[in-house]
């Protein structure tokens, strides 16, 4: 405690004193009592160490020592028991560790932390597999899932050649094949379309953002029939970039499934997913459809 505190008086008088926070030894020399606390709002006196480790019942570690008439010769007491010095170098111990980083807890941290980095590391390379892959308009699955094999599709198949001059997807595909670890490898179909989707809205936000700096733009839809014989609108949206100098862009924001080709529909389509992506309609300057008759046409919409 600072030497200014004034410690509350109880009923009879007495109060916690300064002295309490030193140990006098027999040459007169004073030692701080490193391992005594003082609550404020018990006005009690508690030992840490013993606290912290005890197993025992003791007045120090449980509500705390309030008696300040005999306080002086039951610190003397606690102090010197067994216990106490016991608990006093199991503290000291853990203070040197922590200090050092030594701990079970950091140890383990330091392990997670690195688990982490390793999996950052093949995920990243995954990453990048997919989006050369994609960059191509290359299919990324084939028949099987599995490594090693003639039909496992263009992933898998980069993957095994990254392991051969790469250590990190290396190691991973032998832990992999030899079943170390748990069960997760981040190769299968699921991850792939986790990633792919992931990818596709950073790029999506990087379009958006653009076309915002821009401010202007004309959109361009055109309806094609899919297997299933429902109608996929393509949506495109063409920029003017001024940046270094006069760029004339396409960005293509996904496809659209459009229940009726009628204007009317196309029209609510649109502008329903122009209001998700955060783009003013009003900014838009020109529009270009494939099907001109269902949208020319006033009375349509």
């Amino acid at each position: 405690m600072k030497p200014s505190f004034i410690f509350p008086k109880q009923k009879d008088g007495r109060r916690c004193q300064q002295d309490y926070f030193n140990r006098v030894l027999i040459n007169g020399e004073k030692i701080k009592r490193s391992w005594l606390m003082y609550s404020k709002k018990n006005d009690s006196l508690h030992c840490c160490c013993c606290k912290m480790f005890s197993q025992r019942n003791y007045i120090l570690n449980r509500e705390g020592l309030k008696d300040w008439k005999n306080a002086s010769h039951l610190l003397k007491v606690h102090e010197e028991s067994k216990e106490h010095n016991t608990n006093m170098a199991t503290w000291k111990e853990l203070d040197v560790r922590l200090a050092r980083g030594l701990t079970i807890d950091m140890q383990e941290m330091a392990l997670a932390q690195a688990e982490r980095n390793r999996w950052r590391d093949v995920l990243t390379r995954f990453v990048a597999i997919i989006q050369s892959l994609a960059e191509r308009n290359l299919a990324l699955r084939g028949s099987t899932d599995t490594l090693n094999q003639p039909d496992n599709g263009n992933f898998l198949k980069e993957v095994e050649l990254m392991a051969k001059f790469d250590p990190v997807i290396k190691q991973h595909v032998g832990r992999v094949a030899s079943g170390a670890g748990s069960h997760t490898h981040y190769m299968g179909k699921i991850i792939q379309n986790e990633l792919i989707d992931s990818i596709s809205s950073k790029i999506l936000d990087t379009i958006v953002e653009e076309i915002k700096t821009c401010k202007y733009f004309s959109i361009i839809l055109n309806c094609t029939p899919d297997l299933s014989h429902k109608e996929q609108l393509s949506v495109i949206v063409r920029i003017v970039s001024l940046v270094d100098k006069p760029q004339v862009k396409e960005h293509f924001l996904g496809f659209l499934v459009a229940e009726q080709s009628t204007g009317e529909s196309l029209t609510l389509l649109i502008l329903k997913r122009l209001e998700e992506l955060n783009i003013p309609f009003e900014d838009c300057r020109g529009q270009s459809y494939d099907n001109g008759a269902n949208m020319k046409d006033g009375t349509s919409c």
